[in-house]
């Protein structure tokens, strides 16, 4: 029986070598996913009872890319306030390359958008600015997250972490405390104090004033 395989071809499979010749083989590696392969061949030579072994192995390559930048640091960021950043991919490998987010619902992970979730790239194709991704969070507290991107064909997989802190809004009284004096019973006295929000959201705010200490009761919010 000549030599059959689904991976490994050989060719000729026969023939006939002349004394003090060498013929050449050609032999051929189709691997059909990223794993390792392995496979025995034997040549049978006329009037010789043993058989010539030869060892073939490889390993499969999938898709091969990477990303413009694998992980950012966000800083401090206001609640509501939205980011966008531009990533790019490119493939790196010698065959057509199918990516695909994986999603990741986590309570800050889900605060990211992608403009796009797959895609297909071309041999050696790079665009620079493929997909946009917009960070808005309602909620406080420190993150880091990490993305996956999944290869078709490959058991590799890019990864893209955002790190950061979502912070509350910040404002200021121009008057940190307001002194009126001695001021004459049931006359008035007016003073002016600027509230200024120095954060990039806007912000809804009340002014709560306690009482003197013998009506701790009374507040009023302004």
């Amino acid at each position: 029986m000549l030599f059959q395989d689904e991976i490994f071809q050989i060719e000729p499979l026969e023939g006939k070598i002349w004394p003090n010749t060498e013929m050449t083989c050609c032999v051929t590696f189709r691997p059909q996913g990223p794993y390792h392969y392995s496979c025995t061949a034997f040549a049978n030579v006329t009037c010789n009872q043993e058989r010539l072994a030869l060892n073939l192995t490889g390993q499969g390559k999938g898709p091969q890319a990477q990303l413009s930048i694998t992980e950012m640091d966000i800083g401090d960021i206001f609640v509501t306030n939205q980011k966008s950043f531009e990533l790019g991919i490119e493939n790196t490998g010698e065959i057509d390359c199918h990516w695909k987010l994986i999603p990741y619902e986590t309570p800050f992970g889900s605060k990211f958008n992608f403009s796009k979730t797959d895609g297909t790239l071309g041999v050696r194709e790079h665009v620079r600015d493929l997909l946009r991704v917009t960070f808005m969070s309602d909620i406080l507290g420190e993150f880091s997250e990490t993305f996956r991107f999944a290869l078709e064909g490959s058991s590799e997989m890019l990864t893209l972490t955002f790190k950061g802190h979502v912070v509350a809004p910040t404002f200021r009284f121009s008057e940190d405390i307001i002194n009126f004096g001695k001021v004459s019973y049931k006359f008035p006295e007016t003073k002016t104090v600027y509230l200024t929000n120095t954060s990039e959201v806007d912000i809804n705010y009340v002014v709560r004033v306690p009482g003197d200490g013998r009506s701790l009761q009374n507040e009023f919010n302004i």
